[in-house]
Parts: structure tokens; sequence; C-alpha cells
């Protein structure tokens, strides 16, 4: 997993962190972590898709439709070695959380990629939870990759989602109107 200060996109008041490669953005959601009973989400920013990250356990939560896409991407982009995981661990098919749009129990269930992980989703929401380092686990994976024609390599993508591009105003307002659709206007 990474977590680290973002040495390419600064800060005027905070640093900027990346988690799995995730732009931590400065905007708390009003969401509490699946995970963590005390930390609010975040938006971030990872190949111009918008997720919502815990930067206490590490975790980050998407759309469904929005992890397929990130996935097909991301795995077509990479070009470094494939990482063998272990087995999953069948102990993680009982650690229950819940969806923090519904407040409802998530499906904990081992995901159907690559990568041996252990995801959550909400098919009510539309939501997908998965812990942290396993969207990387997912992505250095072995197994087939579709490169996607002209997409940039995955560094490409992530020094790019490190890029301001608009103003602060611009840039709340756009996660407004993103919360709103991500979690259906809490």
């Amino acid at each position: 997993m990474n977590l680290k200060p973002d040495a390419n996109h600064p800060s005027s008041d905070r640093e900027s962190y990346s988690i799995d490669g995730i732009n931590m953005l400065e905007r708390q959601v009003d969401v509490g972590c699946p995970r963590c009973a005390d930390q609010q989400l975040r938006i971030g920013m990872l190949a111009g898709s918008k997720l919502a990250a815990c930067m206490g356990c590490h975790g980050c939560l998407a759309q469904s439709g929005v992890l397929a896409t990130l996935v097909r991407v991301l795995r077509g982009a990479y070009s470094g070695e494939d990482i063998d995981t272990a087995p999953i661990n069948p102990d993680e098919l009982h650690v229950a959380c819940h969806c923090p749009a519904c407040l409802q129990p998530m499906e904990t269930h081992a995901y159907g990629g690559p990568g041996n992980v252990v995801i959550d989703s909400c098919a009510s929401c539309n939501l997908v939870w998965l812990d942290a380092s396993e969207l990387t686990q997912i992505i250095q994976a072995p197994g087939d990759r579709e490169p996607v024609a002209g997409v940039p390599s995955i560094e490409e993508h992530i020094v790019a989602s490190l890029q301001p591009t608009r103003s602060t105003a611009e840039a709340d307002l756009t996660l407004s109107v993103a919360l709103a659709a991500m979690f259906g206007g809490l």
C-alpha cells in the first residue's frame, strides 16, 4: 500500500496524500468509514475517476461500474512485474461491515477477478469497499491484461491525476455534484 506525502501536488495548508495511487483531495465526505468507527471518508481521484477513501484504515469505496472501469484500464496500462498474492484467508470472509450509504450489512465475498482479495459490496447502493492495498493487488496480479487503446501507463495516470486542473470553487462544486451522485444525495 502506498501512503505518502505527494510532492507533485502541493497544498497550501495541508500535505496531499496518495493511497493505492488515489490522490486524496482536501474534502471529507459526510459519510463514515465502514471499517473505522471514528473516521469520515475523503474524496480522491484515480485515473480521472472519483473514489472515497479512509485516511485511517486506507480502504476505498467506489461505485461498482467505476471500479470495473478502473480495474480494466489500470490493469491494461500496468507495465510492471506481476505480483503473486497469497491465497484468500477464509477468516476474511467473516469480517462484516456496513454500507456507508444505506447502513445495511454489505456482502463479503471473494473478488471475481485477479488478485485473491475479499471485497464488500452493497447491491442496493451499487457500492464496493476494498481494504487497504487490495486495489493495488488487483492491478498487479498475474492474469490477462487487455490494453485499452490510447490509454497511458498507470504511472502517467497517477501523475495526471495529481495535476490541479480547476479553481477551488469549481472543484468544490464538482465534488458536491459527484458526492450527491455517488451517495444518493447524502
